[in-house]
């Protein structure tokens, strides 16, 4: 039987996100792939710099902001693997990495009192519309609740005798608890970009944005930049530039 593939990508072309003071990584559902390469590739260029101590000790990269945006918490296990090496490869956590997870957050999921790992809507970075539904292209792997998929874990690549279990939502929330920073909602993103480019430590600070996502999204961050940037004396002669990984069928 012969079967059509479409193929999309590839993403994560390249960037001079490694000369900017701070970065921004910002990935709406599917869109994680782009970003989440800028971080592979920064971690790599801070290695490569003998950034051993955090970014504070340094003048090179001083602030990394890994964020993605995904409509229910099943979404974390078909990217398991990746946030996992993520993960390991971030040993000193110089890469701040959020999940905002936009609705569904505990709705069939609260067996196992995890709720201490959210933060609520108090968390200055949230949007006041975070009520509102954000289009997405976030496609999850199964469409069964977190119940019904107890006990019942998906392997990664295939079914082989050596193949590693992807463990259960809950469980991976555990696992990137000291790592990952969860969050209910979604980002603020005038706040979030305001308060990265506008530092008083840093004169002239230049900041990179890397986007990928729904056009929605991709749209509001371009938007937002504009209007700070025309608009904002606060950003003075601080620089954004913006890197977008436009998905388009």
């Amino acid at each position: 039987m012969n079967f059509k593939v479409a193929i999309e990508g590839p993403y994560g072309h390249k960037t001079h996100l490694e000369n900017c003071d701070k970065v921004i990584l910002l990935a709406g559902g599917n869109g994680i792939t782009g970003p989440y390469y800028h971080s592979l590739y920064l971690l790599n260029a801070l290695k490569k710099n003998n950034v051993s101590n955090g970014l504070n000790s340094t003048n090179f990269l001083k602030e990394i902001n890994f964020i993605w945006i995904i409509r229910n918490l099943d979404t974390l296990r078909w990217f398991y693997p990746e946030l996992k090496r993520l993960q390991e490869l971030d040993t000193n956590n110089n890469i701040k990495k959020i999940i905002y997870i936009t609705k569904n957050y505990f709705h069939d999921y609260n067996s196992t009192g995890s709720s201490s790992t959210l933060v609520t809507s108090t968390t200055p970075l949230l949007s006041p519309n975070s009520a509102t539904e954000l289009s997405s292209t976030t496609t999850t792997t199964t469409t069964k609740n977190y119940k019904s998929i107890e006990g019942n874990a998906d392997l990664i690549h295939g079914a082989s005798s050596n193949t590693k279990v992807i463990p259960l939502a809950r469980e991976i929330m555990k696992e990137f608890e000291n790592s990952f920073e969860f969050r209910k909602g979604r980002p603020d993103f005038e706040k979030l970009i305001k308060c990265t480019a506008v530092d008083e430590e840093t004169p002239n600070c230049s900041t990179g944005i890397v986007s990928c996502g729904p056009n929605i999204m991709c749209d509001s961050i371009r938007n937002t930049i504009a209007t700070l940037l025309m608009h904002d004396k606060e950003i003075g002669n601080n620089r954004i530039d913006l890197y977008e990984e436009l998905q388009v069928w």
